[in-house]
Order: structure tokens, then sequence, then C-alpha cells
């Protein structure tokens, strides 16, 4: 969920200059969306997100909470990110 992180982290709604800077870019530390590309980053997330549903098959009705939460995290990073202008 480090990807979906770090498309909320750049997408808080707020105008690049006014946004508070992260500790992350304090450090200097890169995040995957500003290395791979964001359409690249959402695209990942996806397939990530898929992948893990399908792990998370075998434990049947067991599973599902963590499913949805699953769901809802990179939801919201994708709608998000989706929403912004580039």
């Amino acid at each position: 969920m480090q990807i979906a992180g770090d498309l909320l982290d750049g997408n808080a709604g707020v105008a690049v200059e006014k946004r508070p800077e992260s500790s992350r870019m304090k450090r200097k530390k890169a995040a995957y969306p500003s290395v791979v590309g964001v359409v690249t980053a959402r695209e990942r997330l996806a397939e990530l997100l898929q992948l893990s549903l399908r792990e998370l098959d075998g434990f049947e009705l067991r599973g599902e909470p963590l499913a949805a939460i699953a769901r809802y995290i990179v939801g919201r990073a994708i709608h998000l990110d989706a929403a912004r202008p580039h």
C-alpha cells in the first residue's frame, strides 16, 4: 500500500505551493510515482490490488474485511489522483 500512500501524499487537494512539506520531501527521498510516473504508479497499484484479492480468495469470508480495506485505500488513491490536474 506504499504506492497508494505516495499517490495520496501528493494529492492532498491543496495547491502545491500551500501543501506542507512531507518528511519524505524534506529528506529528498523519491516517491514511487515521481520515479515511474503517476499513470504507471496507478496501473501498478491496480495490478497489486488484483493480486492481493486473488490471494485473499482462499480465506473466503474471513478475508473479506482485509479485501474491503484494500479496495477502499486503492480506490481512494486512484480516484483522488485521477481528479488532480497534472
